[in-house]
């Protein structure tokens, strides 16, 4: 087993709506029922009487002569009794949107509800890679829902806030949804449904607030207990930092046939937690120590003919060994533009992270995938040396568990060529060996081919290239077939090769084929100063490089690194690849007062030698602190802890939440002492930083 770094106003709305319902129906003379629990009003002659009470069992009002009883509670757990007859008066109603109708009641109601998943309250920090997830419930009915969320950030302009799907099996599809919480203020979350017309809608208020300083992560490991992870405010010194028993569970699918172990990757995350423990069951069932208030995300890939499942779990409720059946199949046929089958092209579909089965087409052109049902996006990978680009739907194909359709992709006719690159050393004149080439698709993306779900539906496809090569002897290394059109080479040289160093360039692949010569660049000086000055200070520079968006292909992280130290007054050098995005990590020199913290700061480097002006430490804070086994009925100190700490991401001065700022292990009498920073480091005017 694994363990790796992964990474709220009241809501009014509804219970306004349901108000005036209430209102709009039980007047015309009737009397109204009350909003809470209670009973409603008489009718006055031949009108209706008022509606039951919320949320509990109100009871409907009597009807007056010639007329209905009244309806049953509005909103409710349970609907309210039907209203009892006055002369010539009929049977009460069932509750509008409520549980169980009473006497006289015509049909269960339908309540929604959403509930916070991660964090459980809708009230958080927020910052930039903030989530936050909910999911919505159903209780009155057993009709299939199709739900719909929609999300607003009240600044004044009603913005949208995207939600993404959060795809597991044993919720229902759609139930499950994450966004973003980048900035402070108030969300509303509301979720609708169709399919049962009784069913309304309902809200929630997330309050988001604006971090008040730096906050960190405390992530301890011990033999005995789980991983598990406290967060603590810069300000927040307490002495104990508490550790959890944990719930032993083991992960042990089976087959559905024979309820033998199924062989699988296992990957248990949680949406509270920022790591993985990941593992297989070749052997033995995955084994695990997790925490029992926590809900647990566990994706399970098998081997052979069964699609993956995503399960939500909680250590204590069970499921953790699940039946699997071998899921959906899912027929598709690989085509050139011609028609002519394309062999050995793979096709994987994807359900939000759960990925399908992969599928390899035959001689014929035909694949076959095993998939749940859901909403899936298709990728369709083409033979090498086929001249095709790897296709993407933009659009989701809906999988339902009958009348599977069969999928049919159609490359485009796109002109194809070659491009050989020659690589040469900075001097221009002598090549270099060894030298890994990466070929990817400039944007924006070009259309790849169609993908016809039966004969209904055509899905367009995007093209994208992405592949690598490496340089013989001489330098020079050929891609196969692409597609023509522009191109983004990036030349990773071999450590060998220095003062060679990385460098991107733009490129043509034509229809036929070309050679293009690519004379590396020469690294480049970064220089600065430690303020204070800390002479041993370490300074570490790591290539980041920088995420693809819609309008920059970006560029690929080589996770190349380089480290110097600082001389007794704080000034430093490092060599480093021009035109790159680094993070510096900067460790002052280990101190037992705590006077200066550690730090990341980004920086990106230019086309020739520069200086970063002065950058300053901020200033540590000593924490001291004793880990402790916090519940049983004999709390007691815990040794040989390993603590790693981190900032959180929501956090003012928050660079990295994935880079560790202080490390610690506790000692025989549990206790532990680290030095944290107190802020971000400072960074004189004119650093190029982001």
């Amino acid at each position: 087993m694994n363990v790796s770094p992964s990474r709220r106003w009241v809501a009014t709305g509804a219970a306004l709506l349901t108000a005036v319902l209430m209102l709009a129906l039980g007047c015309g003379g009737s009397g109204s029922g009350s909003y809470s629990s209670g009973t409603g009003g008489a009718g006055m002659g031949g009108h209706a009487g008022g509606a039951g009470g919320r949320p509990a069992q109100g009871s409907g009002g009597a009807g007056g002569a010639s007329a209905a009883g009244g309806r049953g509670g509005t909103s409710s757990a349970t609907g309210g009794r039907g209203g009892s007859t006055g002369m010539g008066g009929g049977t009460g109603t069932a509750g509008m949107s409520g549980g169980v109708g009473g006497h006289g009641g015509a049909a269960p109601g339908c309540f929604l509800s959403i509930q916070a998943v991660a964090p459980t309250t809708f009230s958080l920090e927020a910052g930039p890679g903030v989530t936050m997830r909910v999911q919505g419930r159903a209780s009155g009915t057993t009709a299939p829902l199709t739900w719909s969320w929609t999300v607003t950030y009240a600044d004044g302009n009603g913005t949208r806030v995207g939600t993404t799907p959060v795809d597991l099996d044993g919720a229902a599809p759609g139930t499950v949804v994450e966004f973003p919480v980048a900035n402070p203020g108030l969300y509303q979350i509301a979720a609708s449904v169709t399919g049962d017309a009784r069913c309304s809608f309902a809200t929630q208020v997330l309050t988001a607030v604006e971090s008040t300083g730096l906050s960190f992560t405390f992530r301890t490991t011990t033999a005995q207990y789980p991983v598990q992870e406290t967060v603590v405010k810069s300000a927040e010194v307490g002495p104990v930092l508490p550790i959890t028993q944990g719930q032993p569970v083991a992960v042990e699918p089976v087959d559905v046939t024979f309820g033998l172990l199924l062989p699988s990757y296992v990957r248990i995350t949680s949406p509270s937690t920022s790591f993985a423990i990941e593992g297989d069951t070749t052997r033995t069932p995955l084994a695990a120590l997790l925490l029992p208030h926590l809900s647990y995300d566990v994706l399970i890939v098998p081997e052979g003919p069964y699609a993956p499942l995503m399960l939500s779990l909680n250590p204590t409720g069970g499921g953790w060994r699940p039946t699997v059946d071998p899921g959906i199949d899912v027929l598709a046929w690989m085509l050139a533009a011609d028609g002519s089958p394309v062999a050995n092209a793979r096709m994987l579909l994807k359900r939000g992270t759960v990925p399908s089965t992969l599928g390899t087409s035959d001689a014929s052109g035909q694949l076959t995938v095993q998939a749940r049902a859901g909403s899936l996006t298709a990728t369709m990978v083409p033979p090498d040396g086929s001249g095709l680009p790897v296709a993407t739907t933009r659009d989701p194909v809906d999988l339902a568990m009958m009348g599977v359709p069969q999928l049919t992709m159609r490359w485009d006719d796109l002109p194809a060529g070659t491009l050989a690159v020659q690589v040469m050393r900075p001097d221009g004149l002598t090549p270099i060996g060894n030298a890994q080439v990466w070929l990817y698709s400039a944007l924006p993306r070009t259309r790849a081919g169609l993908l016809s779900v039966g004969d209904a539906l055509a899905l367009e496809a995007a093209s994208s290239v992405s592949a690598s090569v490496t340089t013989g002897d001489d330098g020079r290394a050929t891609f196969p077939p692409y597609p023509a059109g522009p191109y983004v080479l990036t030349v990773v040289p071999p450590d060998s090769a220095a003062p060679a160093a990385v460098t991107t360039v733009s490129a043509i692949v034509p229809a036929g084929a070309t050679v293009q010569t690519v004379t590396l660049s020469s690294k480049v000086t970064l220089t600065g100063k430690l303020l204070p000055a800390s002479a041993g200070a370490l300074i570490r520079a790591v290539d980041a490089g920088s995420p693809p968006t819609d309008y920059d292909p970006g560029t690929p992280s080589t996770g190349r690194a380089a480290s110097t130290q600082a001389t007794s007054d704080g000034t430093f050098s490092l060599s480093v690849d021009p035109n790159r995005d680094y993070q510096l990590i900067l460790q002052p020199v280990a101190n037992s007062s705590g006077s200066l913290g550690r730090a990341v700061v980004k920086v990106s480097s230019g086309a020739a030698a520069m200086s970063l002006g002065t950058l300053t430490l901020p200033a540590g804070q000593l924490y001291q602190g004793t880990v402790m086994l916090i519940d049983s009925t004999t709390p007691r100190t815990i040794p040989n802890a390993f603590i790693q700490v981190y900032c959180v991401s929501s956090s003012v001065g928050c660079v990295d939440p994935a880079v560790s700022l202080a490390e610690a292990t506790s000692r025989g009498d549990g206790s532990f002492s680290l030095v944290l920073p107190q802020g971000a480091a400072t960074v004189a005017p004119g650093l190029l930083a982001k």
